[in-house]
């Protein structure tokens, strides 16, 4: 290690996506590269090293956790073939300033070539059989399944699961729970803002999640978002003004076998710009 060390101090937010193990005993909240890209879509932030707890090498520093230092490396000193980013850390007073998590990508890529070419053994095995194995007119080909289009910006989703004042606004009975809002608080003058809509554990189904003013305006529309995910950022249709809005929040639920349309629910709050 150099002999000035850097001292990384990470800041822990509410809002991390994922958890990344240190050692045996330690866990660090991150943000995952899906986040990352939300909060970033031009990659404007800055990767000051990567943590690699068991490869003390060439350590610029140190991120100190629960009293213990993990060592850090130069960003990008880790070989692509070993290592993989498992998330990013944000850094007190580094402003956009992150680390990069790295973890032991080394067994899932063997798994994945071990899988490519089983596949491709099958592959060519079945090709040269197939008129063996599926005698003609013996096969009948079926519709392709339906396959849900996934809000890309759609991340785990961690925290207080927003619930409604409004008796009712909540089908639990039902099987599907329905998250309710009082008001939601997002920048004035601001398409990129930040929110908290879920798509709660344990649903039966999809969400696709509108918001819009109460006068019929659509701000924004996700496309399909998983049980267990969330939005924390979205990007509106166009910009509000300072003020108070009567808004709705509309859930679209889709089966997760099928995408059958099931029941949705509209929530009325006050969507306050500031």
């Amino acid at each position: 290690m150099q002999s000035n060390p850097i001292a990384f101090t990470p800041m822990f937010k509410k809002n991390y996506g994922s958890v990344y193990r240190a050692d045996k005993d330690t866990e660090i909240g991150c943000y995952t590269k899906k986040q990352m890209k939300s909060f970033y879509p031009r990659g404007d932030y800055s990767v000051e090293g990567e943590l690699s707890p068991r490869n003390h090498k060439s350590a610029i520093g140190a991120l100190k956790v629960n009293n213990k230092s993990f060592p850090v490396r130069p960003f990008k000193s880790h070989s692509k073939l070993f290592y993989a980013v498992k998330g990013y850390i944000k850094l007190e007073g580094i402003e956009d300033g992150f680390l990069a998590l790295m973890k032991n990508a080394l067994p899932a890529r063997m798994m994945s070539i071990v899988l490519v070419l089983f596949l491709t053994a099958g592959s060519l095995y079945l090709g040269s059989n197939w008129s063996a194995i599926f005698p003609a007119g013996s096969v009948e080909f079926m519709t392709a399944a339906k396959v849900p289009d996934l809000e890309e910006g759609a991340v785990m989703w961690q925290g207080e699961l927003p619930r409604s004042q409004n008796e009712g606004e909540t089908e639990q009975g039902k099987g599907i729970e329905i998250p309710g809002y009082k008001s939601i608080t997002i920048d004035a003058n601001q398409k990129d803002v930040f929110v908290n809509f879920v798509n709660p554990e344990g649903n039966p189904c999809y969400f696709v999640i509108s918001l819009v003013l109460e006068d019929g305006t659509e701000l924004y529309k996700s496309k399909m978002v998983e049980p267990g995910m969330g939005l924390y950022k979205i990007t509106l249709n166009h910009e509000l003004e300072p003020g108070e809005y009567p808004a709705i929040v509309k859930y679209e639920t889709f089966g997760l076998d099928g995408l059958e349309p099931m029941n949705g629910a509209e929530i009325k709050f006050i969507l306050i710009a500031v």
